[in-house]
Formats: C-alpha cells, sequence, structure tokens
C-alpha cells in the first residue's frame, strides 16, 4: 500500500457532501505526425473523435459498511469490477488498498490504470483539501462506473449476432455500451486511444468529486491552469500505468480537443516515475508550473468536410514498431534526419493547408458551398486541373499533402523494416483515394494494419452540382469500397470528429432549453395553483368585470403548454434511453402530435363549453359557471394514452438491459424517474377522469388543480 501524508496548509473548512459527477473524454485520431510526435522539434495533426470514455461517481448507497471503500465497475467486461479501501492513519496519511474480494475474482481483478487513478488523485486531494476533508469527502464510500462508446472496441460479433451487415447504418442499431462479452485482456480493441480517455475522464471525475479542482476550473481554453492541471495528471498516471513517458498527445487530446500537438519536455515527469512517491506531487503537477511546455494549438477540419475510420481485423503490435524505428533512427542518424525533417515539413504543411480552407470558408462560404459541390464529382488527382479558383487548388494541395506523408511513411517502414503503410493498406487506400470527392487519407498513429482514416467532402444540403442521392456521395463510395473489400476484413466505425472542446463536465453545462423548460414548469404551476386558490378559495372579495374570463382563457393555454412540457421532457428520456433510433423518433413524433392535437382540441372545447356564463359569483366569492358534462372527461384521454405509450417503451428497454446485465448510475436514474413519473401521470389522470365524470363541477375543478401541480410541480 502506497501512502501519503497530510503536507498542506492548515485544514479548510470542512466541504458540503458532493453530489454524483459525469465527466465524458474523446478517442483521437493521429492524421499526421505518427513517430514524430515523439521528438519536441516536431508536431502532430491530432483530431479527437465522437467516440467517448464516460465516468460517472456518486457517493455509495449501501450504508455503514460502505466508509471508505470504493467500488469501480466497467459493466462491458467480463470480471470487470475492482474495490478498494481509503485507510487514514493517525499520524495524518491516506492509502488505498485493494480489497480481499479482488483476488477471488482473478487475474481480470487487476487494473494499474485504475488503480493509479485512484492513488494519485487521493494523495493530491490530501495535498490540496486536507486531511479532515478528504476524510469526510469519502466516509460513505464511492461507486464509480467506467464505460466507452461502442466504437472503442470491435463490433464485429455484435453485428454477427444480430445478423446485420458491417456497414455504418448496423451500427446505429447496437445498444449504447454495448457488452463486449469477454475480459478486459481479451478485448479487440479500434486504436481510438481508449486508456487514455479513460484515465483523463477518471482522472478529472474524480478530482472533480474530491474538489481538487472545481467545475468551474474546466474552461474551453487550454491554457486555463484547471484544465491544464488535469491534463498534467492525466499524462503522470497514463505514463506510470505504462511505465514510460510517452508522447501524450493521446491524453491532450482527451482533455483539449481537436490540436496541433508539440509534446513536453519527458524530464518534467522523470521525478515522479519511480516506485518511490515524492513528498509532494502537486507542485509538480500543477497547471501553473512552466515545465511543462508542450504546445496546444485549437484546431479543427474543413467545413463541409467528413472524418471516416475503419477497424481492419488485422492487428499490429505498436510498442514493438515504435521501438523498431526508433533504432533504426539511432542506428541511421543521417538519414533518419533527412526523412524526418521532410515529413515533418510535410505534416505542418497539411496542418496550414486544412486550417486555410476554414478561413478561406469564412471568407466566402457561398464559393466554398460551391466548390465542394463540384469537386464531389471528380477524383482528387482531377482536381488541380479542374479549375484555378482558390477553394479548389487548396483541397488540391491538402490530396497532395497526405500523398506526399504517405509516401514519406512508406520510406520509414522500408528503411526501419516495419510495416507502417503495408502493401494491403496501400491497396485499399488507393481504392478510397480513386472515388469521387475523397480528399485524403493514411494509416493513423505509428501505422500498421489496425486501421485507416479517409476524409472526404461532406456537401452542405441543397448544394448544387453535386451528387445526386446518398449513393452517390463520397462517403457513400468509400463504404461501398470497405464493403466489398476481400484483401481484409475493413470494418466502419460510427464515429467522426468531435465538435466538443476535450473533456467535458456533464450536468454542469450552461443552462439549455430542455433547463429552461423545466424551470419554467418549476416556477409557472405554483404561481397558476396560488392564483386558482385566491379566487376558488373564497379569499377574493371583488375581481375585475373581464377577469373570470380571461382568466379561464389563460389558465387553459398555460396549463396545456405545461402539460405538453411535462410531456416533451419524458419523451426526451425515452429517446436518450433508447438511442435515438431513428423508428422510435417517428413513433414519438407520430404519437406526441396526436396528444398534443388532442389535448388543444379538448381545452379549447372545454374553454369554450364553460365560458358561457362564467362569471364572478358576489355570493361565493368565486367565479362560477356552467356544470360540465360527462363528455369532458375525454380531455384527459390523450394524455393519457401518450404516458402509456411512453411508459412501455420505458418497461421495454429495462427489460432489455436487465437481460443483457447493464446497469449505470445515469439509466438507474432515468428508469427510476421514469417510473415514478409515470405513475404519478397516470393516476392523477385517471383520478381527473373519474373525478369530472361523478364530481360537480367545482370538486372537479380542485382535482384538476391538484392534478396539475403534480404532473408539472
Amino acid at each position: 500500500m502506497s501512502s501519503r501524508s497530510n503536507t498542506s496548509n492548515p485544514e479548510p473548512t470542512l466541504p458540503e457532501r458532493t453530489g454524483p459527477t459525469a465527466v465524458s473524454a474523446p478517442g483521437k485520431v493521429l492524421l499526421a505526425g505518427g513517430y514524430l510526435v515523439l521528438d519536441p522539434k516536431y508536431s502532430g495533426v491530432v483530431v479527437s473523435t465522437s467516440a467517448r470514455f464516460y465516468t460517472f461517481i456518486r457517493e455509495r448507497i449501501d450504508g455503514h459498511q460502505a466508509a471508505q471503500k470504493i467500488v469501480v465497475r466497467s459493466p462491458q467486461f467480463l470480471r470487470a469490477a475492482w474495490s478498494y479501501t481509503v485507510v487514514f492513519t493517525k499520524n495524518g496519511t491516506v492509502g488505498l488498498v485493494p480489497n480481499v474480494e479482488n483476488s477471488l475474482l482473478g487475474s481480470e481483478s487487476k487494473n494499474k490504470f485504475v488503480q493509479l487513478a485512484l492513488e494519485r488523485v487521493l494523495f493530491l486531494a490530501i495535498e490540496k483539501i486536507g486531511y479532515q476533508a478528504l476524510k469526510v469527502a469519502t466516509d460513505q464510500g464511492l461507486e464509480v462506473i467506467i464505460v466507452g462508446d461502442n466504437d472503442f472496441y470491435s463490433q464485429r460479433n455484435q453485428l454477427a449476432e444480430r445478423g446485420l451487415p458491417n456497414v455504418i447504418s448496423s451500427l446505429a442499431q447496437i445498444p449504447r455500451f454495448a457488452p463486449t462479452d469477454c475480459s478486459l485482456a481479451d478485448v479487440h480493441k479500434t486504436g481510438l486511444g481508449s486508456s487514455a480517455a479513460l484515465i483523463t475522464s477518471l482522472v478529472t471525475a474524480l478530482m472533480v468529486q474530491l474538489k481538487v479542482i472545481s467545475a468551474g476550473d474546466l474552461s474551453d481554453d487550454p491554457r486555463s491552469p484547471g484544465k491544464t492541471f488535469v491534463h498534467n495528471v492525466a499524462q503522470y498516471v497514463h505514463c506510470l500505468a505504462q511505465g514510460k513517458v510517452g508522447s501524450g498527445f493521446d491524453v491532450s487530446s482527451a482533455t483539449f480537443g481537436s490540436q496541433l500537438y508539440t509534446r513536453f519536455a519527458p524530464e518534467v515527469l522523470q521525478p515522479l516515475m519511480g516506485e518511490q512517491v515524492p513528498s509532494k506531487l502537486q507542485p509538480i503537477l500543477i497547471g501553473t508550473n512552466k515545465q511543462w511546455n508542450q504546445q496546444v494549438k485549437p484546431f479543427k477540419l474543413p467545413p463541409q468536410t467528413s472524418l471516416m475510420l475503419a477497424d481492419v481485423d488485422a492487428g499490429t503490435d505498436t510498442p514493438a514498431a515504435v521501438g523498431r524505428v526508433l533504432s533504426w533512427k539511432k542506428s541511421e542518424p543521417q538519414k533518419s534526419l533527412e526523412l524526418w525533417t521532410q515529413l515533418g515539413a510535410a505534416n505542418d504543411q497539411l496542418a496550414a493547408a486544412l486550417s486555410n480552407l476554414t478561413a478561406i470558408h469564412g471568407k466566402n462560404p457561398a464559393a466554398y458551398s460551391a466548390a465542394v459541390s463540384r469537386l464531389c464529382s471528380q477524383p482528387p488527382k482531377q482536381w488541380a486541373a479542374l479549375s484555378k479558383d482558390e477553394v479548389t487548388q487548396a483541397f488540391a494541395l491538402v490530396n497532395k499533402l497526405t500523398e506526399v506523408i504517405r509516401g514519406h511513411m512508406r520510406d520509414m517502414g522500408r528503411l526501419s523494416q516495419v510495416p507502417i503503410e503495408p502493401p494491403e493498406q496501400t491497396r485499399l487506400l488507393d481504392a478510397c483515394l480513386a472515388k469521387n470527392g475523397v480528399i485524403g487519407g493514411g494509416v493513423p498513429g505509428a501505422g500498421g494494419y489496425d486501421a485507416i482514416w479517409i476524409l472526404t467532402l461532406a456537401p452542405a444540403a441543397g448544394g448544387a452540382g453535386g451528387p445526386t442521392g446518398a449513393a452517390a456521395s463520397p462517403s457513400s463510395q468509400v463504404e461501398s469500397v470497405w464493403t466489398s473489400w476481400k484483401e481484409m476484413n475493413v470494418s466502419p466505425l460510427s464515429c467522426g470528429e468531435s465538435m466538443e472542446r476535450g473533456i467535458e463536465l456533464i450536468w454542469k453545462k450552461p443552462l439549455s432549453p430542455v433547463s429552461c423548460f423545466f424551470l419554467f414548469n418549476r416556477y409557472v404551476a405554483p404561481v397558476i395553483t396560488l392564483i386558482d386558490l385566491w379566487q376558488f378559495g373564497g379569499l377574493a372579495t371583488s375581481v375585475p368585470a373581464n377577469f373570470c374570463h380571461d382568466w379561464l382563457i389563460i389558465e387553459g393555454g398555460i396549463q396545456t403548454l405545461c402539460q405538453a412540457i411535462a410531456h416533451l421532457l419524458a419523451t426526451l428520456r425515452i429517446r436518450a434511453l433508447l438511442g435515438a433510433r431513428r423508428w422510435v423518433d417517428w413513433v414519438l413524433i407520430v404519437t406526441g402530435m396526436a396528444y398534443l392535437a388532442g389535448s388543444t382540441l379538448a381545452t379549447t372545447s372545454i374553454i369554450i363549453y364553460v365560458a358561457k356564463g362564467y362569471e364572478w359569483s358576489p355570493i361565493l366569492h368565486v367565479c362560477f359557471g356552467s356544470s360540465m358534462p360527462p363528455w369532458l372527461v375525454w380531455a384527459w384521454i390523450p394524455g393519457l394514452v401518450f404516458e402509456t405509450i411512453l411508459f412501455g417503451f420505458l418497461v421495454a428497454k429495462a427489460y432489455q438491459d436487465w437481460r443483457q446485465d447493464l446497469s449505470f448510475p445515469i439509466t438507474r436514474l432515468l428508469y427510476r424517474d421514469g417510473f415514478i413519473s409515470y405513475m404519478v401521470i397516470a393516476s392523477s389522470s385517471l383520478f381527473n377522469t373519474i373525478a369530472w365524470a361523478v364530481l360537480p363541477s367545482s370538486l372537479a375543478t380542485l382535482a384538476k388543480t391538484f392534478t396539475f401541480c403534480l404532473v408539472v410541480a
């Protein structure tokens, strides 16, 4: 057991208990800079992917026995659960001890990445917040759930089990965070940087949960001390788990998003890489430490382009390939320097050319879009001669530079006797690059047989002069090549470039439209109720002449709107659980519109009927009108039917997850809220239906008000 004493300043005020924390971090694709990114003289072009790793942390809820116990689960794998105890000693030290149940699970219970992340963040926490505050933060124990999007792992078996073709559209039919049916050691990874994304999301979530940093520290600015602090800690843990100080581009991409990356000096981490942990970590890892001299320049692919990725089922030993290339570089210093200088220059030119396309689009979007549409109908080798306009020539330059880089990488592979772009991959890439609208491609990172990347044009909807129909689009043509390829098993990934800036703190984002809807319902319902109590409870002595008539219309409209919002929020919850499938969207849209139309019609009918003679009673001091006929009970039927449909989806999904033994904090929360919501709303609708059918109009109105409060508040 490693331990750490409290060497911080005097104990701060004890923090309040922390709610759940959820953090995501993206995967990566190194488009240019393979091998060279190890040297601080060269840069790499790194694109973060829309495939992300997620870490959820919350205090455990299983009672006193969970004190200072941290349980980590990765439910996508077999035997992937790890239990630890946080140990506090009387002399002010903290340590992490694997629990005995881990050894009972076998070798799969050992996870160096997870254990080092927990241990080192605990050491930082006792430095930053102090002994007592850390003890309070862990005294209920912590539950940690780690999951990764499906694209991090090969989905060939999942597709085969479902009888689905190996195409991009089939991947959407696999449940999110699908189980791999194997252990961590046996899973087939796709090369998106799963370990770096995992460590970055886990370290960030732990640092936020234990208040080493605050949510506000995670700004998008790559120079912000808070985000740099997280980056430095994640780099440290990742290097420590791997036993060496690597280039760090994968962790940097997971932290900051797509970028032009130049590595940090490895010397900064050397004092922390031994078995003996220094007395303090924070002075070295803090975000303001200038010894961390990496350069991170935000980057994004040009508008109207699409990054396509494919997993090639052959496999490459990346560490061995890197070792052999570095051995060749050492044995042939002059020749390798010449080649690396040429390759480094081409990489920089590619980055500049891609950024230039973004700038050109900013100056004249219409001309840019028109050129993209034209180029979609031509193979890239013809672009340079097609037109002399700025956009066409800029895309032609990008294509030329990707080919130059591929040539240099093949030369490096030949000289070092490493299959960086093996002939099989060359033939596959050449076939893709012969298609219309394909900008460039290559083997990512260290190359080999693992994967390929392709950048295609993706014209804006409605662009003139481009291909007609999805079958003629550049991405469809590339996918057709992959589907029909026989020499190797090519499996597409569904992810592309991430539009987020690296790590994302979920549930702590700025106000969204959904939040606004929720807040509207939360605070409008009490106001409506108070006015109803004022006028129906006999508290008002007099009202304006047209108050009763006008309030009837206003209240009817607001209540219909609030109940529609409540149903919209429930619909979004169901859509999130089911993975936003197209057929689900259509069912929800059609039934939702039918509910809204029926509810609006019923409310309008009630207002028209009740408004006749609806006026102030000076004797009863209430607004009073005609009694309501029994047929008005149908006003509650559309909502009840729609709620039942949503509940049916919820039950089906919960049963599916139960059969697959999938359980995440966020889905458990959604299921719990969904069941409670249905029980409340359905029982309220039934109560109103009965009340409006058998009670006097005055009592039926009170039932309506009571139900309104339950449903929307």
